[in-house]
Formats: C-alpha cells, sequence, structure tokens
C-alpha cells in the first residue's frame, strides 16, 4: 500500500513538473504543447488526463484544433 502512495506521488509530481514546463512555453503554440503533451499519454494515466482536459480547457478557442491533435493521435494509436 505504501509502494502504490509513493508512486502515486511521483507520478502527481511528474504531471505537476510536466504542466509547469507547458506554462513556461506558452510563447509556443498551444495546439503543439497539447500534441506534446499527449504525446506522453501511454498509460492510463488520470493525473495526466487530467492535466490534458486543463490545458484544452484553457485554450478553448484552439478547440478544432486540439480536437484534430486528438484524433490524429487515436489514429496512430490504433495501427
Amino acid at each position: 500500500m505504501l509502494l502504490i502512495a509513493v508512486i502515486d506521488v511521483w507520478v502527481w509530481l511528474i504531471i505537476i513538473l510536466l504542466y509547469l514546463s507547458d506554462c513556461l512555453s506558452m510563447a509556443e503554440d498551444p495546439v503543439d504543447d497539447f500534441r506534446s503533451s499527449l504525446a506522453d499519454l501511454t498509460f492510463n494515466s488520470k493525473p495526466l488526463i487530467n492535466m490534458l482536459t486543463m490545458l484544452a480547457e484553457e485554450n478553448a478557442q484552439y478547440a478544432e484544433s486540439i480536437v484534430r491533435v486528438i484524433e490524429e493521435h487515436i489514429r496512430q494509436v490504433k495501427s
């Protein structure tokens, strides 16, 4: 049980660091930031999915492009 808690803390720290690095690179294209963060989603990670949701909500003006990025990602993962 303790090992799971430690792993969970590390996952959250990694997610926070990824999010902060995305925030620091806001001068870049928000759609590219979303694409980069989505590429990090290699397993079912609720914290990372939550972070991606926050990124999408913060950049709602790019919703169409973000949806296309998600669709591209799904196509790539399927093959």
